[in-house]
């Protein structure tokens, strides 16, 4: 379940801090995203994490919803059973 959340959130940072170095570059006027300062480099991955975070939020939300409510109907089909009723069938 870790990687149904890692895998897109880092490829959802790591173009999110492509595309901020892009436009970085573009503000400092050399438009070449290998030659920004470290102040730059710095702030484009805040954007990325951010980004990242934010797209991945909602589809976290969803994923421990629906496996709260597996965990749930799993404990309610089970409700009023005993191990000892389960023992007793035989």
């Amino acid at each position: 379940m870790n990687v149904l959340k890692v895998m897109p959130e880092s490829a959802i940072k790591f173009g999110s801090y492509e595309a901020a170095k892009r436009a970085l570059a573009q503000l400092e006027g050399h438009n070449d995203p290998q030659k920004i300062n470290p102040y730059s480099k710095f702030v484009a991955g805040g954007i990325g994490g951010m980004v990242s975070q934010y797209v991945t939020f909602f589809a976290r939300i969803q994923l421990l919803t629906y496996t709260d409510l597996w965990f749930t109907l799993l404990i309610l089909s089970n409700f009023g059973t005993t191990p000892h009723d389960q023992l007793d069938d035989s």
